[in-house]
């Protein structure tokens, strides 16, 4: 966890400006993306698979979504916590969604939007996601000044730190 927080994480950020001023390629960009991912898979995988989960996580990135780190280490710190996760990826087309959904027990759904789109599409994007899942604990995390623009809909929880989902994950203590 501190690793993600104190190197990983502000590394990506750096990379997205240096992508932004034309500082590297997308080539070089995707290489360290990769190696980045490639080390959080290993985390992950040498985690021990949870015993009696207290409820099961279904994590996605919407269709037009791609950068999937951050769903990495959501992955990682919930299984970390002995949370039984699914992890779908990115591009997740609804009609996927539904069907993984209606096909498991889930508890919770975790999302992120990172893409630069329409406020309105996004809007209409959570609205419906907490229609079609009325009965689950849906939580959003990414793009700090699209999501700050939105309406949350009840039933829908926004991450808009780390802190705030490591609180969420373990409660009862305290963050680094």
């Amino acid at each position: 966890k501190v690793a993600y927080q104190n190197i990983i994480y502000p590394l990506l950020v750096r990379l997205g400006l240096f992508w932004q001023k034309d500082s590297i390629c997308p080539a070089q960009e995707h290489f360290m993306s990769n190696l980045i991912r490639q080390k959080l898979f290993t985390a992950i995988d040498v985690l021990p698979m949870p015993k009696n989960p207290q409820s099961t996580w279904l994590l996605f990135l919407p269709e037009d979504e791609g950068h999937d780190i951050g769903l990495l280490y959501a992955k990682f710190a919930l299984k970390e916590a002995g949370e039984k996760v699914i992890y779908l990826g990115s591009h997740v087309p609804m009609p996927s969604l539904i069907q993984a959904v209606n096909e498991n027990t889930v508890d919770h759904l975790l999302f992120f939007l990172l893409h630069t789109r329409l406020t309105t599409d996004a809007q209409n994007y959570i609205d419906l996601l907490t229609e079609q899942f009325p009965y689950l604990q849906i939580h959003l995390s990414g793009s700090h000044k699209l999501i700050s623009d939105l309406k949350m809909p009840e039933g829908m929880n926004w991450f808009d730190s780390m802190e705030t989902f490591e609180n969420f994950i373990h409660p009862n203590e305290l963050t680094v």
